[in-house]
Parts: C-alpha cells; sequence; structure tokens
C-alpha cells in the first residue's frame, strides 16, 4: 500500500500531486477522524490557563483540533 508520503515524495510535478488517489484518500481519512474527536470540548485547570484535549487516534489529527478549540475558545471570550 502506497502512503500519502510515498505519493508526495514519488510526483513528478505538482498536478499529479493534486490528483493523486491516495493523497485525496489520506484527506478524506483525516477529515473523517478529525469530524469525529471534535465534538469533546477541552477540560481547563480551575484558573483557566491550561486546557486538556483527550484525543484517542491513530491519525495525527491533535494540531487540527486544537487550532479549532482555541478559536471556540476565543470567540467566546470575546463575548463575554
Amino acid at each position: 500500500m502506497i502512503t500519502a508520503w510515498n505519493a508526495l515524495l514519488q510526483a513528478k510535478d505538482p498536478k499529479e500531486i493534486l490528483n493523486n488517489r491516495r493523497l485525496m484518500q489520506a484527506r478524506d481519512e483525516i477529515n473523517i477522524e478529525v469530524e469525529k474527536q471534535t465534538h469533546t470540548p477541552p477540560k481547563f485547570t480551575k484558573d483557566g490557563k491550561i486546557a486538556v484535549l483527550k484525543i484517542n487516534s491513530q491519525a495525527q489529527v491533535h494540531p487540527v483540533i486544537a487550532t479549532r478549540w482555541v478559536s471556540t475558545c476565543l470567540i467566546s471570550m470575546n463575548n463575554i
């Protein structure tokens, strides 16, 4: 099975990357996993300075989910 990383390394030009089925499949897999993992809100320390996200996933989705929650928290804080 070709990995997404190998598909990128083997591409000869940008057009080949855009049309690569494995990369499209990898993107779909990540999007599905992000959607699954996004709905549990972070737990905050009593002072609200630290947030912890519990994520159980084989995919490396934690940066995307953390970024989404930061945006959500900032919007909430601005509406107070």
